[in-house]
């Protein structure tokens, strides 16, 4: 062990039995020792400096650790949410076939929860409605999934605006519409009783790709399309159409048509050629998803897996050998196979026995899939663990940063302590000549300092609290009378600023605070405790 590990070591054994022989002096010491404590704190108020000192210490590093951990916390749930617990892909557009099969086997792994294939591809959306102009253009990345099975796997559904609760109010409002145009005779009664039943069956049918509105509205706005009502529905990512956060969705934006055109990659031969290559079909956009993630809710757009997998031509199909002439059987694929476990299995400890379905497979059917573009298993905080590395380094570099700008704290308590011990040299005297011991002097000022690490650590929460709790208004005000932006959605995902406070990092800040007070005041303890009476009280 070197010195400075010693040293760190000895600091935090010393510091915990300072502040328990403070508290034994104050609770069961002579009442004097209180009273010359609390004379001390209120009289020098040079002490208060060191007060907020701590304070200010106390409700920094809880404010930094409380965003950065609650970005790390956030950004965590977040991705656990989208992928689910353990993921097989490729990481390529063409993907991999015979995914039902290793479905199948991986589903009949004990602890297996559910497995559900997704599809990605690389598309263009327009965006607009029917009678305005200049619609949105943007290229997308759409995911192909099963919107029963993937609320079993990960927390897709939960990101959908149009959640039971809202399809219901939607629906009561409507009709209530009606009722009231029934009651004034008016032509459009028919029109809103017909949305309010829309609306509820989707509520009833939730979660599903079932279109919000009527067949005649979507008639109505495309009148000279035949086929306009067998449009299918797509969601899109908040983003995607320009929402931000918790803004209000008005209802029009459900008579948005989509004009999607996809690329297509082909699985023997993963040419970006374009030619013959690109499918375009019109949706009716039916719903947004606000993952909080910026990065998905600003590009990705969502279809049935079926629809996608159509439209792609990664479905099963039948060709002809060219050298043996016979009928081949072209087996259908997909980009990745999502899977979650019951609670309480680790999904590393599942991990091995889904390698072993997987290879099974690829070996059954003389799959091969050398790297970079090898068929992969993981756990989704290794899908993610280069981002998960880089933000918790980060967040230990920060802690360790402002922990040393803390000690400074520890040294003005130090330094104020010091110096009111050598101006009440003579009170020291005093006390001692009428028979105080120097473990009730010693008791003084380590309570002393006790007594401004609870205050000043408690200020710093309260503080910190505030702060945290209102951070993102405290940032949209920067913004707009500073033109300050700290938090930038681009740069660190979320839209949001993390504004909630870990119970753990409250708990061992605030100890840490206390502590250092303490260890702060010891010096000067020592000191006032081994002072000679006589020579105290001869002090000028």
């Amino acid at each position: 062990m070197s010195p400075i590990e010693i040293i760190l070591w000895s600091i935090v054994a010393i510091a915990p039995i300072a502040t328990v022989f403070a508290l034994i002096s104050i609770l069961t010491g002579p009442r004097l020792i209180s009273k010359l404590m609390f004379r001390y704190l209120v009289k020098r108020r040079i002490a208060w400096v060191s007060l907020i000192a701590v304070m200010l210490c106390t409700a920094m590093v809880l404010i930094v650790i409380s965003v950065m951990g609650g970005w790390l916390r956030m950004f965590r749930q977040t991705n656990h949410a989208l992928i689910g617990d353990l993921i097989v892909y490729r990481g390529s557009l063409d993907g991999f076939s015979h995914y039902e099969d290793m479905m199948a086997d991986i589903a009949k792994i004990p602890g297996i929860k559910a497995v559900t294939p997704t599809i990605h591809a690389v598309g263009l959306a327009e965006i607009g409605l029917a009678r305005t102009p200049n619609p949105i253009r943007t290229p997308v990345e759409v995911v192909g999934l099963d919107i029963k099975r993937i609320g079993q796997v990960n927390g897709f559904v939960d990101s959908l605006h149009l959640q039971p609760d809202v399809l219901h109010a939607k629906s009561k409002e409507f009709a209530e519409a009606a009722q009231k145009d029934h009651d004034a005779v008016s032509p459009d009664e028919n029109l809103e009783t017909a949305e309010a039943k829309s609306f509820q069956a989707k509520a009833d049918s939730f979660p599903s790709w079932q279109k919000p509105l009527p067949d005649e509205v979507y008639r109505d706005e495309l009148p000279k399309a035949k086929n306009a009502a067998r449009f299918g529905g797509i969601v899109v990512g908040s983003g995607v159409i320009g929402l931000r956060g918790n803004d209000p969705r008005e209802d029009f934006i459900y008579k948005a048509t989509v004009k999607l055109t996809l690329l297509k990659i082909s699985g023997d031969f993963a040419s970006a050629d374009l030619q013959d290559k690109t499918s375009t079909n019109y949706y009716w956009l039916i719903d947004d998803s606000r993952t909080g993630v910026y990065q998905a809710d600003q590009n990705f757009v969502y279809l049935p897996f079926d629809v996608l997998q159509n439209e792609l031509n990664m479905g099963a199909s039948t060709y002809t050998d060219a050298n043996t002439g016979h009928q081949e059987t072209e087996p259908a694929r997909c980009t990745e196979i999502l899977i979650s476990v019951n609670p309480g299995i680790d999904p590393h400890a599942i991990k091995p026995q889904i390698s072993d379905a997987v290879s099974a497979v690829l070996q059954k059917f003389g799959l091969y899939y050398p790297d970079p573009g090898a068929l992969r298993v993981e756990t989704w905080d290794e899908k993610q663990r280069d981002f998960l590395s880089a933000v918790e380094h980060e967040k230990s570099l920060l802690v360790i940063l402002f922990a040393i700008i803390s000690v400074v704290a520890i040294f003005l308590v130090f330094c104020i302590f010091f110096m009111i011990v050598m101006e009440k040299t003579r009170d020291i005297g005093i006390v001692k000549s009428v028979g105080a011991t120097s473990y009730s002097i010693a008791g003084i000022f380590l309570g002393y300092g006790l007594t401004i690490g609870i205050f000043g650590g408690g200020m710093g929460l309260l503080m910190a609290y505030l702060v945290v709790h209102n951070i993102n208004q405290l940032h949209a005000w920067m913004g707009e009378h500073f033109g300050i932006q700290i938090w930038n959605a681009k740069t660190y995902l979320f839209d949001t600023i993390p504004n909630t406070m870990d119970a753990y990092d409250v708990i061992v800040i605030v100890s840490v605070a206390i502590l250092s007070s303490v260890l702060g005041a010891l010096v000067p303890a020592i000191r006032a405790a081994r002072m000679n009476p006589v020579e105290a009280l001869r002090w000028e």
